[in-house]
This record gives C-alpha cells, structure tokens and sequence, in this order.
C-alpha cells in the first residue's frame, strides 16, 4: 500500500530542491522580486543544467510551485515541509522558473556558478568521497591501505551494481578536472567547500587514479552487454 504521506511530501521534492536552503517567511525573504529571483538563480541554474542532462524539466518545477501555493492557499499544508513562503510569492517564483529557459543561453553565458550549485554536477562522486574519504572515511580506516587498494574496497562494496555506479563517477571525475583545472582550485572546492579528501595524494593525480581503477574493474568483471532496441 502507498504511504499517503510519503507520497504527498515526495511531490514536491522538486520544488523543495529549488528552495532548500532558502527562506521565505514574511519578514525574512527579500521584499522586491529582483532580490527573490537572484536568491533563487544559482539553484534555477542547477536545475537547468540537470535538465539539459535528462533530469526533471524547469517547468515541471514550476508546476509543482504553483501546486504548493494552491496548497498552501486551501490550508491543506501538510506536505510542504521545507517550502516557505506565501502562494504570491511560490507563484512568483514559479513563473520565473517556467520562463526561465527562454534567453538560458545568455543567462549562464554571463553567470559566475556557486560551489553549491557546481556539486549538483558531482553527485555521485561527492557522495562516495564522503562516505570513503570524508571524516572517519571506510577507505582511511586502514593506514596500510595504498590508494589504489582504498578505492578497490570501495568498488567491492558497489559491486555487482558496478554499471549503474563507476561510469557516472569516473564521469564526474573527468568533469571536476574539465570544470577546476587546478590543484587550488580543486582542494578549493573539494577539500574547504566540502570537506573531502584524498588518501596523501594531490587532486590531480587522485581524480585520474579513480577513473584507472573504476575502468579497469569494468573491464574486468563487466564486459559491455545490452540488448537492441527495436525502432
């Protein structure tokens, strides 16, 4: 049976992503539309640029803004948690966003992206960097462990879902070099914003290392298999 309540807060989930962390309580949001839409921007652009890879559509989102304020409207608020704000101000918000990819081009040409918003590009690989090289991380548990063996315990423990997990990692490792370049930039962004590490080596070493290792399992134990799609 469908949890109701489940499902009525996951409804919103993508309304939710779009304003977490952000505050629209009466006395606390910006009064003036250009101050909310600029607070909203960084996470709009995250969004659109989730889209453009497959994700859930801008006006989607949008879609369930507008639901939320009738919600919110009817007194039947139950499910938005995490959503603040009056119905004006999630419907200017959602008309906004439902707009928002008309001119996207030289939007994003002119922006100048958030650490927040450049880690919705990385989500797979800050999530197992965390979990084996964050604080008290499985990988560093062992000292005797080089970093190639650190990451083939990780690659144990995805496996045998290795084909739903690697490719997207060491895919977001090659963007994270495309994206910071340097070791600076990388320790930035890896190290101070989100607090993960490396097991001794420098980011422009470990982030190619990771894609070795990844690889070479596939390689490995998952030859390409797929079945044709008839059209």
């Amino acid at each position: 049976m469908i949890d109701r309540e489940h499902y009525d807060y996951q409804r919103f989930s993508g309304a939710r992503t779009l304003l977490a962390g952000v505050d629209l309580r009466a006395g606390v949001e910006p009064t003036g539309i250009a101050a909310r839409k600029a607070l909203v921007e960084p996470m709009v652009r995250a969004l659109w640029d989730l889209w453009e890879r497959g994700g859930r559509a801008l006006h989607e989102i949008a879609a369930e803004l507008y639901a939320a304020a009738d919600l919110m409207e009817s007194g039947q608020d139950a499910p938005l948690k995490g959503i603040t704000g009056t119905p004006e101000v999630l419907r200017e918000i959602a008309e906004y966003v439902a707009t928002w990819n008309v001119g996207s081009s030289a939007r994003v040409a002119q922006a100048i992206p958030t650490s927040a918003e450049l880690a919705f590009r990385l989500p797979t690989l800050l999530e197992m960097l965390v979990i084996y090289y964050g604080q008290d991380g499985l990988a560093l548990e062992d000292d005797s462990l080089s970093p190639r063996e650190g990451l083939r315990l990780a690659v144990d423990n995805y496996h045998p879902l290795c084909l739903w997990w690697l490719p997207h990692m060491a895919a977001e490792c090659q963007e994270a070099l495309a994206v910071f370049q340097t070791e600076e930039a990388l320790e930035r962004f890896f190290e101070v914003e989100h607090a993960v590490g490396t097991p001794g080596l420098p980011w422009l070493e470990w982030l190619p290392l990771i894609i070795d290792v990844f690889g070479e399992h596939m390689r490995a134990e998952h030859p390409p298999r797929w079945v044709r799609t008839s059209r």
